[in-house]
């Protein structure tokens, strides 16, 4: 669309065409009624995202029922040492892989309590791996905790995106 000073903008067509995408995703319509589900039995929010450029992208979600809650928008981007659904990936990902990511996106500190010191990460990463999934304690919003579960393409296949639940 046209900006005022005679720029153009992202419009609402974008978001449409986004929304259209998303409905065709295997990973979305599969991930869809798992949300339901968790989100029935828990009413918390809960988010299916797939790992995509070294980050993992929120394809679908649905918002808790609680008044406090944690809402994400679609197309969000998860942080791989500062989020439950970029940690429980992360977990999962070749060593050398991980090691490139976290060196082109560096540690951003996103809130007071993530955690920014390299070896620290790795330990934690490592710690997901061994459990199978991720918690989040206020690191990527202050005053939520999230889990993150990585999920993959069969039994014996690569890591391809992880559930939250914030």
């Amino acid at each position: 669309s046209r900006t005022p000073a005679g720029g153009y903008a992202v419009g609402l067509a974008v978001l449409e065409l986004s929304r259209k995408v998303v409905r065709r995703s295997r990973v979305a319509e599969v991930g869809r009624e798992v949300l339901r589900l968790l989100q029935r039995d828990t009413g918390e929010s809960v988010y299916v995202g797939i790992y995509r450029a070294g980050r993992v992208v929120l394809l679908d979600g649905l918002e808790g029922a609680h008044a406090l809650r944690v809402v994400c928008d679609l197309g969000d981007q998860c942080y791989l040492h500062a989020s439950a659904q970029g940690r429980a990936v992360a977990a999962f990902l070749d060593e050398g892989v991980l090691a490139r990511r976290l060196r082109e996106q560096g540690l951003a500190a996103v809130t007071p309590h993530t955690v920014t010191n390299r070896e620290m990460v790795l330990r934690r990463v490592a710690e997901d791996r061994e459990i199978g999934y991720s918690i989040n304690w206020e690191e990527t919003v202050e005053g939520a905790v999230c889990l993150g579960v990585p999920f993959f393409a069969g039994q014996e296949g690569a890591v391809v995106g992880s559930l939250g639940l914030s």
